[in-house]
């Protein structure tokens, strides 16, 4: 192996280890945000019995209420409702709350797509 091979290796790993870390670093942040969350009890209202990470990712695929599981949460495709009709949970309180998604989503964007092109210079020196 050439030794411009072994630092293109040696960077593509750091990535890796970057990303894991990342990963779990958003991992630990929604797990923090979801024990103190309304939504983490039951439709019961019983806090003794509160929701698992599973039945709310079926709901989410399912497009249904995170509280309920019952209510729709879309008016149309491209249009969300602002409550839940069977369970009267609000989904969207404000404007500003999508502004930290937002900047995380785009920071991801910007990195992802600068490491792309990083990693294709790499490769094409190495080849």
């Amino acid at each position: 192996m050439t030794p411009n091979a072994e630092v293109a290796l040696a960077i593509l790993g750091a990535f890796g280890v970057i990303a894991l870390l990342s990963l779990m670093g958003t991992y630990l942040i929604v797990g923090m945000a979801w024990e103190r969350s309304p939504l983490r009890t039951s439709s019961t209202g019983d806090p003794k019995h509160t929701l698992s990470g599973w039945t709310l990712i079926a709901r989410a695929i399912a497009l249904r209420c995170p509280k309920c599981g019952l209510g729709p949460i879309f008016d149309s495709r491209f249009r969300m409702r602002i409550f839940c009709p069977a369970c009267g949970v609000v989904f969207w309180k404000s404007e500003g709350e999508w502004l930290g998604p937002g900047v995380v989503d785009y920071s991801i964007r910007i990195r992802e797509s600068g490491r792309a092109n990083y990693c294709g210079r790499i490769i094409s020196m190495v080849t």
